[in-house]
């Protein structure tokens, strides 16, 4: 991984701007070749991004296909075949106060954005980002997290060889790279990691008055209701698990089960995990590893003091970076595993009797990223769930397929992020809305005179009207429309 200087962050970020102000990243052809672009970088560096990920990450190469170097392919061509309509001014009906007029919304380019990503998904998170601010029509300068260097460098060859570097850029190093791009002006910052490292670069941001794009951690929930099927659940609960080894921002992070199915389901995740990964996963091909020794350490601290029971695994390896699939009973709601996000294969699991137990959990604690309920579709407390509860993201009846759909919105809400990218979502997140109102040059001196002093009684009258009944252009002209019509049919009648 090669090391940038600050000095360089800041003088790439002097060069963009100079680029934006060109207006060569607006023209929608620029755009659709640089996600085309994205397309065949990913394509052709396919083996290189999958030996990246085995040697950062001890990912096996299928996996590395199906959970990550996929994913950028399909959200690219999804943009590039919907772009003509995202940006299409958006039009808005005329209050008649200010009519005649026409109104509508344009969706304007920020600028010069800079995209920080994380090292659990060091493609991803880099290049979905990318991609919304490309279609968008921004310049953009990347800076890939240092956890997983050789996918860093990867990510560098693609950025050189496949983009335009004149309107994107990329920077490699630590954190004094990442702290120089959390203060310079930029248009937008968008940053994906930890909540505690998403309030660092949100307040260095505030000093500029950045806005940030923050997609950030939580503990993502999931709920086993009393309509469930338990089995079913557990299957899908942990497999999501012990995908990345649990360091997904939208894995199940700790369960809630009611009563009834916990026996059912814990028999069933812990025959699951061992489906999956057999007898010892320490030698499974499938299973990967944690980022570094540090996170190893981390998590196993966080299993010893549980206060529950383990109903499987606990034990690892800290120089191989191992840790078994591991599940908790119990635990105690005061532990770091109920606590904090764990970024790790460890499954809390908690029974309750009442769904209320877990709706006043839910309020009482930060808002997840994502949220995972299983039961009946057509019940009330999936309703609530799903209406009530805040959370950024929800699936019924699975767990992490909503990031597979290129059209959602990818994000988080309060603690677990602001903002969202990919789809129409993203780029609208990395546009300005722009908002414009067209009037003819009609100088007639009544209508240029309603809204200005001094006011007449039948001014006030007039005015009182039209704001507190407001009518808009479009329903006159409607009305207009219906009226000229039965005018014209009345002649035809009354002509015969």
């Amino acid at each position: 991984m090669k090391v940038d200087k600050p000095e360089t962050v800041q003088q790439y970020l002097k060069e963009l701007k100079k680029t934006f102000y060109t207006r060569k990243t607006q023209k929608l052809e620029w755009r659709k070749k640089q996600l085309s672009q994205i397309v065949l970088g990913f394509k052709e560096l396919e083996s290189k991004m999958a030996a990246a990920l085995k040697k950062d990450l001890g990912r096996e190469e299928f996996c590395s296909f199906f959970q990550e170097t996929s994913s950028p392919i399909a959200k690219a061509n999804d943009d590039i075949s919907m772009l003509d309509q995202y940006v299409k001014d958006d039009k808005r009906d005329t209050p008649l106060t200010i009519a005649p007029a026409k109104s509508r919304v344009i969706f304007q380019p920020l600028g010069a954005v800079c995209i920080m990503s994380a090292w659990n998904f060091p493609f991803i998170t880099l290049f979905l980002p990318l991609i919304s601010a490309i279609a968008a029509g921004n310049c953009a300068l990347l800076k890939p997290s240092e956890m997983s260097p050789h996918c860093s460098a990867v990510c560098r060859e693609l950025v050189e060889t496949y983009l335009d570097n004149d309107c994107i850029k990329i920077v490699e190093g630590g954190a004094e790279i990442s702290i120089t791009c959390s203060q310079l002006k930029w248009d937008k910052i968008c940053f994906t990691g930890s909540s505690e490292k998403g309030k660092l670069v949100a307040q260095a941001a505030a000093k500029n008055l950045v806005p940030c794009l923050l997609e950030l951690g939580g503990k993502s929930v999931s709920i086993v209701d009393e309509s469930s099927d338990a089995s079913f659940a557990a299957l899908k609960i942990a497999s999501s698990r012990a995908a990345n080894c649990g360091q997904i921002c939208i894995s199940p992070d700790y369960v809630f089960v009611h009563e009834s199915k916990k026996k059912e389901f814990l028999e069933t995740a812990v025959k699951t995990f061992k489906e999956c990964h057999g007898e010892d996963p320490q030698k499974d091909e499938f299973y990967p590893r944690m980022v570094n020794e540090f996170h190893t350490e981390r998590v196993l601290k966080m299993i010893k003091g549980h206060g529950g029971k383990i109903i499987l695994g606990g034990e690892g390896d800290i120089k191989d970076k191992y840790i078994a699939p591991t599940i908790i009973d119990e635990p105690s709601m005061d532990s770091d595993v109920m606590k904090e996000e764990i970024f790790g294969p460890v499954l809390p699991v908690v029974s309750f009797k009442d769904i209320q137990e877990v709706i006043d959990h839910m309020n009482n604690n930060e808002k997840p990223l994502a949220m995972y309920y299983f039961g009946g579709v057509n019940g009330e407390n999936k309703t609530i769930f799903e209406r009530e509860i805040q959370s950024g993201m929800m699936a019924v009846n699975d767990c992490l397929i909503q990031a597979f759909n290129p059209k959602l919105p990818f994000g988080g809400i309060g603690y677990s992020g602001q903002g969202s990218y990919t789809g129409i979502d993203g780029f609208k997140n990395f546009s300005n809305s722009k908002a414009v109102v067209v009037k003819p040059q009609i100088n007639i001196d009544s209508m240029n005179r309603l809204i200005m002093p001094p006011y007449s009684n039948m001014d006030k009258a007039t005015l009182k009207f039209l704001i507190s009944k407001p009518l808009y252009q479009g329903q006159v002209q409607k009305f207009l429309m219906l009226l000229l019509l039965l005018i014209v049919v009345l002649a035809y009648f009354y002509a015969m």
